[in-house]
């Protein structure tokens, strides 16, 4: 997310979380300047979008450290961009209503419930869009976690000590090699753009 925000921030923003009593996004603000350092940006979003317990059907809770797929949207939209989310197959969608039920609803109000990605867009090789960036869920190491990509191959994953790693797009990451080591593609991305 704050890749993200470093890419089209403004000189500051504020952001409305998701209300964890009522599950409305009518929760608390949060106000992001450019002049604070990038690292405490992340942290403050984190406290936004981290609200979720691991595991299927998961607890939404302060401090819950998995990142909400909705409230990363609704985030997202605030600062003014655009947001598909998409999914890989029918078996993924499937996966997602059963898995993550209250995500699914939210996703549902939000206008932004997953879309089933065509064959053509899964045979040319990159879903990625020209003039954005593609936001996608991995799994490895029997959890999960986001990372970021542009139109050009370069990934931004926030666990590894390297800025950016050329790998290969998101489609091919279950016949390559070319990827982050051990981490499979559950499915299911954000294609953000202007």
């Amino acid at each position: 997310m704050c890749y993200v925000f470093d890419k089209y921030q403004s000189s500051s923003i504020r952001l409305q979380g998701l209300n964890l009593d009522s599950m409305t996004f009518a929760g608390e603000t949060l106000a992001l300047d450019s002049l604070t350092p990038t690292l405490d940006n992340a942290y403050k979003l984190h406290d936004l979008t981290g609200i979720l317990t691991p595991g299927a059907k998961p607890i939404y809770k302060k401090g819950g450290n998995y990142n909400s797929l909705a409230v990363m949207v609704y985030l997202l939209r605030q600062i003014g961009l655009n947001c598909r989310v998409v999914a890989q197959s029918q078996d993924t969608l499937q996966f997602l209503h059963d898995t993550f039920p209250v995500e699914c609803q939210l996703l549902e109000e939000l206008n932004a419930y997953p879309e089933l990605l065509s064959s053509q867009e899964l045979n040319d090789g990159n879903i990625t869009p020209d003039n954005g960036l593609l936001i996608t869920l991995i799994g490895y190491d029997n959890t999960t976690h986001y990372v970021v990509n542009n139109k050009q191959g370069l990934w931004f994953e926030s666990l590894l000590p390297e800025d950016y790693y050329p790998w290969d797009s998101i489609e091919k990451w279950h016949e390559s090699s070319n990827k982050r080591e051990g981490a499979y593609w559950t499915g299911v991305s954000i294609q953000v753009t202007d």
